[in-house]
């Protein structure tokens, strides 16, 4: 048994009404990965932290967070899988150790919403490295270990809520070749009586009877840590995997069951991660750390969702009302309209000393938008030691009467001169649709300097190098600009060093010494009027 973690820093999670996607407060504290769907009102959802469940009974609109009561679960566990039947009755699979200290490994039930679990005999034993449990119904199930250090993986099936289990025999099943799983949602999969799971040799191991009896599908992956896969039907699926956590993604599928797979190559990969067939749209969906995305024509191209860009993502599960329900960073996303948009953040600017300006695609709500704690507005500061996150205080936040796609922000202090991030939470429009946090939607980042207030960085207009500089830095230019002089200001907009520049055209390259002492400073490339045609970050080192 191996468990992946994921980490992130999220600021606060929120509540909303309404329609397209919405956002809900699962009121788990990390990555959820695990989803478990009993109809389409009862869910339960846990995250990676193994410490509590969540369960909703009314299709994901509330939440209640029921925490492992003491004695559930002894000393050190990893938890894998879970598979709940009603709103009350679950089953887990975990690894851990009794009062004694001994290990304590098997399935595990709760009857009373995840509060109290019971071990479950008769499945596992002291050396077994349990990954997954699964219920089709409240007497059918199956629990599923690993083959390692032996040749079969360690198989049991019920017919009577888990209180007697039968092992799968080796004649029964493939030769598991001393392979193991990894305990997560990501690597099970279950169509109608039909249950998958991936082994650490690339391979997916199939049951169509609901676990009795196993064959192993080769695929073109060599390890199951960075692949992902779902079928369609006993034919049609499709694996999605890399060689390392930043390798390049391969997407392959199949048109009879595993015996050939078929490499796709039309389209963007890099944003995949764990993929989830969605029956109803006859389409695959694909969550990881960059958002979610979507194929229609079985994994040849993707779409990225523009709501959920850079929002982590974890587990996927289509209801059986069709709804779709994702797991993030303790929140939960739920729509019964996949490509429905929800607002975002469009541009921030700075046009005085203590106020910054947030735009946003869509009006926003009044209560929302006059939040102040709605609002972090940022700054990095540079030391030799390392990179210091510093918060620029909010003082109030107001709607614009005339424009409520805009909100002003006014600042306890003057907005320095620096690259100014401002994230917004809990902002809602005024047709109750959640900007949707901590993704790239919800932030903006600008410029602040002591002429216009705002500059785009432009790539393609200079280069600047080398940066961070000791004793000199180099200013190329790429394009023909209306060039006639240069500035270095610092971080209270105070000017270090000016210089006019003369006869520059396209491919010119300017050489400025740094007298300066170390720290954060601005170069502005200007024109004939003194204005900043561009702007760039200069880091000066001792």
């Amino acid at each position: 048994m191996k468990k992946i973690y994921l980490s992130l820093f999220v600021v606060s999670l929120v509540t909303f009404v309404s329609a397209q996607w919405q956002m809900r407060n699962s009121f788990q504290t990390s990555y959820i990965d695990n989803l478990s769907v009993v109809n389409s009102n009862v869910i339960w959802v846990a995250d990676q932290t193994d410490q509590a469940v969540s369960i909703s009974t009314d299709g994901g609109q509330s939440w209640i967070k029921n925490d492992f009561q003491a004695g559930s679960f002894v000393g050190e566990k990893t938890l894998g899988t879970f598979s709940a039947v009603n709103d009350s009755v679950a089953y887990i699979i975990a690894a851990g150790l009794n009062a004694e200290g001994a290990a304590n490994n098997g399935v595990f039930k709760t009857n009373n919403g995840g509060k109290n679990w019971t071990h479950l005999p008769g499945a596992f034993s002291a050396t077994s490295f349990p990954n997954f449990v699964y219920f089709w119904n409240i007497n059918e199930g199956v629990a599923i270990g690993d083959a390692y250090p032996n040749q079969y993986f360690e198989i049991y099936t019920t017919s009577n809520a888990g209180q007697t289990w039968d092992k799968v025999q080796d004649s029964n099943q493939a030769n598991g070749n001393a392979e193991w799983g990894l305990n997560s949602g990501a690597h099970l999969r279950v169509v109608n009586e039909t249950i998958y799971f991936t082994t650490s040799g690339g391979r997916i191991f199939k049951s169509a009877d609901k676990g009795k009896n196993w064959t192993a599908i080769n695929t073109p992956a060599t390890s199951n840590n960075y692949m992902s896969f779902d079928f369609k039907n006993d034919n049609e699926g499709m694996v999605v995997f890399s060689n390392s956590s930043a390798g390049e993604k391969f997407v392959y599928t199949t048109v009879n069951g595993g015996a050939d797979w078929i490499q796709q190559t039309g389209g963007e990969y890099w944003f995949l991660r764990q993929i989830k067939y969605d029956a109803s749209r006859n389409i695959y969906f694909s969550t990881s750390q960059y958002g979610l995305a979507y194929s229609d024509d079985n994994g040849a191209t993707w779409t990225r969702h523009p709501s959920f860009i850079n929002i982590s993502l974890g587990g996927l599960q289509i209801l059986p009302n069709n709804r779709v329900m994702i797991g993030g960073w303790g929140s939960i996303y739920y729509a019964d309209n996949y490509t429905d948009t929800n607002p975002t953040v469009t541009s921030a600017d700075s046009p005085e000393n203590n106020k910054i300006n947030v735009y946003f695609s869509d009006d926003i709500d009044i209560e929302s938008g006059s939040v102040a704690s709605n609002f972090l507005v940022t700054r990095l500061l540079h030391y030799e030691t390392g990179i210091e996150i510093d918060t620029i205080p909010v003082a109030t936040a107001l709607l614009d009467d005339l424009d409520k796609k805009r909100v002003i922000l006014t600042m306890a202090e003057d907005v320095p001169f620096d690259t100014i991030t401002v994230r917004t939470y809990e902002i809602v429009s005024t047709q109750g649709l959640p900007v949707l946090f901590s993704g790239a939607g919800s932030r903006a980042q600008f410029i602040k300097t002591n002429n216009t207030g705002l500059h785009e960085l432009s790539a393609q207009s200079l280069k600047v190098y080398p940066n961070p500089a000791k004793d000199i830095v180099n200013i190329e230019l790429n394009e023909n600009l209306p060039v006639s002089g240069l500035k270095i200001i610092n971080t209270t907009g105070q000017l270090i060093y000016e210089d006019q520049l003369f006869n520059l055209n396209q491919g010119s390259i300017i050489t400025i010494p740094l007298n300066m002492n170390s720290g954060v400073y601005y170069l502005q490339i200007t024109n004939q009027d003194g204005q900043a045609i561009t702007t760039r970050k200069l880091i000066k080192q001792e």
